[in-house]
C-alpha cells in the first residue's frame, strides 16, 4: 500500500517537474521524510530470542486456533493455555455453529482439539471464552488479576503478521516490548478495560498482554486479554485502525468466571508443573522508531534524508 502511494505521488511530481523544478524537489524530499515515519511497527519474532528468555517461555503457552464454518471458510484467533487442559481466548473468537477449535501451539507441529466450552462472555461484555481441550497442552502461563497503573509498561504476545504491508504474509509468533507498549487509560469502558498502545492488527484477537517485569520465579504473568481496536503507528483515522487498542482486565475475567461457578485461579494452582521455570531475568524496554515515541533523533535523521532527496532531485532536474 505504501509503495503504491509513493509511486502515484512520484508520478505526479515528475509530470510537474519541468514546470516547477524547485517545488517538485521539495515535495520529493517530503515524500522521503513521510515514508520514513509511515507504518512503523515494533513487534519482533519470538524465535529470535534465547529459549530461556521470559518472553520466549511465555510464548510457549500461546497458540493459533482455527474454526471452520459450514460454508467452508476458516476463522483464526489467538488462544493461550491457562490450565492443564484449559485455554482462553476472546468471546468473539468462538462460534458455536463452527467446527470444534483446533490449536497449534508455539514450537509444536500437531494440533490440539478443544471441543468443550466451559464459560463465555460476548463482545461488549468481558469478551472471553474458556475451553477444555483433549490432548497435551504446553505449560500454562500464570495469570495475575491485579490492578494496573497509567503508563505501566507492557509486553504483548500474539500470532499474527503485518497484513498492512503484505496481504500474503504468513503468521508467526510475535512480541512487542517497545517503549510504546504501555497503558494509556485505566478506566476505559466503565473500568473493565484499558486502552494501550501495543501494536496490533486484525488477527490479534485472543492474544494476551503481560506485565513487563517477571515475577520472582522469572515468569511473565498475564494481566490483560486483548480485545479490539487496532493500534498501528501512523494509521490513525484509517478504517479499522486507531490511536489505541483495548484489552479486558484479567481481574474482571476471573470475577465473571467465579460468578459462573468456575475458579480459574484454583485451576492454575492445581496444574502440574510440566517444565523448567526460566531464571529471573531483567527485560529492558526496546527502543522504538514509531512516531509515537517522539524520537528527536528519528526526526533529525528523517529531515536530513528529506533534504538530501530534495537536493538530489533538484540536481537531476537541472541536468535535464
Amino acid at each position: 500500500m505504501l509503495k503504491e502511494k509513493v509511486a502515484q505521488t512520484k508520478d505526479k511530481v515528475v509530470k510537474r517537474a519541468k514546470k516547477s523544478p524547485i517545488k517538485s524537489s521539495i515535495v520529493a524530499g517530503l515524500i522521503v521524510t513521510a515514508a520514513s515515519f509511515y507504518g512503523a511497527i515494533d513487534w519482533k519474532p519470538v524465535k529470535e530470542l534465547p529459549v530461556d528468555h521470559p518472553i520466549y517461555v511465555a510464548a510457549e503457552s500461546l497458540g493459533v486456533g482455527y474454526q471452520d464454518s459450514p460454508e467452508g471458510s476458516t476463522s483464526r484467533c489467538n488462544y493461550f493455555a491457562v490450565g492443564e487442559d484449559l485455554v482462553l481466548t476472546n468471546g468473539h473468537c468462538y462460534n458455536k455453529d463452527y467446527s470444534e477449535t483446533r490449536i497449534q501451539f508455539f514450537n509444536r507441529v500437531d494440533f490440539v482439539m478443544c471441543p468443550e466450552v466451559l464459560a463465555t462472555a460476548p463482545f461488549g461484555s468481558f469478551d472471553y471464552t474458556l475451553l477444555r481441550c483433549k490432548g497435551e497442552l504446553p505449560r500454562p502461563i500464570k495469570i495475575n488479576p491485579r490492578p494496573l497503573v497509567l503508563g505501566e509498561p507492557l509486553i504483548h504476545l500474539q500470532v499474527n503478521c503485518n497484513y498492512r504491508e503484505n496481504s500474503q504474509c504468513k503468521v508467526e509468533f510475535l512480541y512487542d516490548a517497545s517503549a510504546d507498549c504501555k497503558v494509556t487509560d485505566i478506566e476505559y469502558s466503565g473500568g473493565q478495560m484499558v486502552k494501550h498502545t501495543c501494536d496490533s492488527q486484525s488477527g490479534s484477537s485472543g492474544s494476551f498482554i503481560t506485565s513487563f517485569t517477571p515475577n520472582t520465579d522469572g515468569e511473565l504473568e498475564v494481566v490483560l486479554l486483548f480485545n479490539s481496536d487496532h493500534y498501528y503507528p501512523d494509521a490513525r483515522g484509517e478504517k479499522g485502525y486507531g490511536a489505541f487498542s483495548a484489552a479486558v482486565k484479567m481481574e474482571y475475567v476471573i470475577a465473571d468466571l467465579q460468578r459462573k461457578g468456575f475458579d480459574l485461579m484454583k485451576a492454575q494452582t492445581e496444574t502440574k508443573d510440566t517444565g523448567e521455570v526460566a531464571p529471573v531475568a531483567e527485560i529492558k524496554k526496546e527502543s522504538t522508531i514509531s512516531s509515537g515515541s517522539n524520537s528527536l533523533w528519528l526526526i533529525i535523521i528523517s529531515i536530513f534524508a528529506g533534504i538530501t532527496a530534495a537536493f538530489t532531485a533538484l540536481t537531476y532536474l537541472k541536468k535535464d
